[in-house]
């Protein structure tokens, strides 16, 4: 599958900010309201987690076919 750049800014988005910002917030709900968000936001973040990893590793097989 091959993205476009505008896809490929907006996953990068989503997984440098979107996600951590995410987390945190759950995170401090979860303080608040007193629930475990130990499963929830480990999973959201081994999802990111993978998806950064592949997004990299899409980026740098793009910089080296374009150079």
């Amino acid at each position: 599958m091959k993205l476009s750049n505008s896809q490929y800014d907006v996953a990068k988005k989503a997984v440098t900010v979107v996600v951590p910002a995410a987390i945190t917030l759950i995170t401090g709900l979860g303080a608040l309201y007193k629930f475990d968000t130990t499963a929830i936001t480990g999973t959201i973040a081994l999802c990111a987690t993978f998806a950064g990893t592949v997004l990299g590793v899409s980026s740098k097989k793009y910089q080296e076919e374009n150079q």
